[in-house]
């Protein structure tokens, strides 16, 4: 396609940097909230992330993260689904050791009133 990844890495968002993704999303749900007519829904596919750090690595349960930033966007959270991934589902799986790859996606189901 022409991209030359580094450049567009310096682009995109890192869920493993928790403020700037939780600013980020901050900004789209406020926006979300304005055009979504009351009393309709919004779905959010999401899965965890895992940090590594020297002391070890952590989860980024990022469902958690849209809930909290929704709610105080005005938005109801009804619900938080997990949803299982069949290995033979997750992208490049042939390729995967047992330990790797997504396992869960959650599904954040927010609500307009």
């Amino acid at each position: 396609m022409g991209f030359d990844f580094k450049d567009v890495r310096k682009q995109i968002l890192h869920t493993a940097v928790e403020d700037k993704y939780r600013t980020a999303m901050r900004a789209h749900l406020e926006q979300a909230y304005q055009v979504l007519k009351p009393g309709r829904w919004a779905f959010y596919v999401v899965g965890d992330v895992i940090k590594k750090m020297k002391m070890g690595a952590y989860k980024i349960i990022t469902a958690e993260i849209i809930a909290q930033e929704a709610q105080e966007c005005g938005f109801g959270v009804e619900l938080i689904i997990d949803d299982d991934i069949p290995r033979t589902s997750c992208y490049n799986s042939a390729f995967l050791k047992e330990d790797q790859g997504l396992k869960l996606d959650r599904v954040v189901c927010l609500y307009r009133s």
